[in-house]
């Protein structure tokens, strides 16, 4: 049996205090459905999780060092062939998440007002130049309940500036239309 070492962490303002994670764990890679915790055994989960309902638990971020904060989990895997390759997949997609402070009811999520979200396999995934860009596009348009062309069209936007900022301008020029 093989296991993945999950590890998750933030840097957190320290004016927020401690906080909580509230989750559900996506039971397959490409699932956007949050399943409890306390459903999923092929996790390890810490002593202080706490089941909120059918779909999420939360459970305490531990402090560490230099304003970051975290979780450490031990995932039960499989190996899995893709191409000529051998995947060690964990035996859950991932997490859909936001937090809580501990004190108080503010919640923190991403800029767009959803989940955030983690996700383990790597499977089916481009492992080409920006990476990153191709599977935020395959989050947005799998996971997100609608998008409406303006919509993409914005992120297309942000995805262009984001390459030009990182390669600096020289790796594509934008031309005037």
């Amino acid at each position: 049996e093989h296991k993945a070492k999950v590890e998750i962490r933030a840097w957190l303002n320290p004016r927020l205090g401690e906080c909580l994670l509230h989750f559900g764990v996506f039971e397959k890679p490409q699932s956007r459905q949050w399943t409890s915790a306390t459903h999923i055994k092929s996790v390890q989960w810490p002593a202080d999780l706490t089941k909120v309902d059918e779909k999420a638990c939360r459970m305490k971020l531990q402090k560490m060092e230099g304003g970051i904060h975290g979780i450490d989990l031990a995932v039960t895997a499989h190996a899995e062939k893709e191409d000529s390759e051998t995947l060690i997949e964990p035996d859950i997609g991932g997490f859909g998440f936001v937090l809580k402070t501990m004190h108080g009811d503010t919640w923190i999520k991403p800029t767009d007002g959803g989940d955030a979200t983690v996700r383990f396999s790597s499977k089916g995934r481009w492992k080409g130049p920006w990476a990153q860009v191709a599977d935020k596009i395959v989050e947005q348009e799998t996971t997100w309940n609608q998008m409406s062309l303006k919509r993409r069209y914005e992120n297309c936007l942000d995805f262009l500036d984001q390459w030009e900022k990182n390669s600096q301008g020289l790796q594509m020029r934008r031309l005037a239309s």
